[in-house]
């Protein structure tokens, strides 16, 4: 059984009785009720999602006290007499390596009330195996070791700050327009809050937000010229200073550098310009080795043609 994404609770009671034989629990629950999987005997296995352990509620119950059945201590508490007159001897669980002196002393609270997996703490004898997530928090509790006795380590859960950036992603509509730019900018300061890179690597929607911020980019509000400036200079969205990366190969490198969107054309008409000269000039050169190659060959041909008519003259 897979409980459903965004439980936050399981309630008392929930799956008493059940023949479930695994579970698996989602990173958003954050309780379970008392008695939610109380005599669910075929329970082998529970899986926990979430980074801290869920807190295990418990029903306070008196009469579970008056019995004197279900000391946590170890050793013999004495007796006491039952209506019948019949006096019973008081010997604890021995879940607690111990002597409890004053647990008959209407020491409520000394006594163990919740019954969340299985039976009442105390009394699992066939204790579940739990899966939890390797990098989980106060899943090795006194109250949970009482249900579970084998502990295997699943995937990284992702804690409180990740999930609030997950969140703010998942609050960014599908369909982005300039008006979302607040929402965009709360969920990447969302994301710039998150620790480790592990914990990163747990935002499944960062694309989102990638594809987002890109958007917001595109759709931003250029200046037509002269007749917007005092509307700029009034508008939020005026004061922003927008920022082009601009990649232009210049003599044979590269040049990358932060400028301002009105500056652009001229960084551009400047490299186009340096582009041709830099053409003509190896054009030239290449025209000036061509005529060069040209004369030594005259000349090579002219130094053979002399040559030949010496040795003619000589015959």
């Amino acid at each position: 059984v897979t409980l459903a994404d965004n439980t936050v609770r399981i309630t008392a009671m929930a799956l008493a009785g059940s023949d479930i034989e695994v579970v698996t629990i989602p990173y958003t629950v954050k309780g379970i009720g008392h008695k939610a999987f109380y005599l669910c005997n075929n329970l082998k296995m529970v899986t926990f999602e979430s980074y801290n352990a869920p807190t295990l509620e418990e029903e306070y119950d008196p009469a579970h006290y008056d019995s004197f059945k279900n000391i946590p201590g170890s050793g013999d508490y004495g007796t006491y007499t039952d209506y019948d007159g019949t006096e019973i001897a008081i010997n604890g669980l021995g879940i607690i390596p111990y002597f409890m002196w004053n647990v008959t002393d209407g020491m409520y609270s000394n006594v163990f009330y919740g019954a969340n997996f299985i039976d009442y703490v105390g009394y699992v004898k066939d204790k579940i195996v739990m899966v939890k997530p390797v990098n989980g928090k106060n899943y090795d509790t006194y109250v949970l070791g009482q249900y579970f006795d084998i502990v295997a380590e699943g995937v990284a859960a992702a804690d409180d700050v990740t999930l609030a950036a997950i969140a703010a992603i998942n609050a960014i509509p599908e369909k982005v327009s300039y008006e979302d730019k607040a929402l965009v900018e709360a969920a990447r300061a969302a994301y710039a809050k998150i620790a480790t890179t592990e914990q990163q690597a747990l935002v499944t929607n960062y694309s989102d937000l990638i594809s987002a911020e890109q958007r917001i980019i595109a759709l931003a509000p250029v200046s037509d010229g002269e007749d917007n400036k005092s509307d700029k200079k009034n508008s939020p969205i005026g004061t922003i200073i927008i920022v082009v990366i601009v990649v232009v190969v210049l003599g044979g490198g590269v040049f990358v550098g932060y400028v301002k969107r009105d500056k652009v054309n001229e960084i551009i008409e400047a490299a186009k310009k340096k582009r041709e000269a830099k053409k003509a000039a190896k054009e030239e050169k290449k025209a000036l080795k061509a005529e060069k190659a040209d004369k030594s060959k005259q000349e090579s041909e002219d130094k053979a043609v002399k040559e030949e008519k010496v040795d003619e003259k000589e015959d």
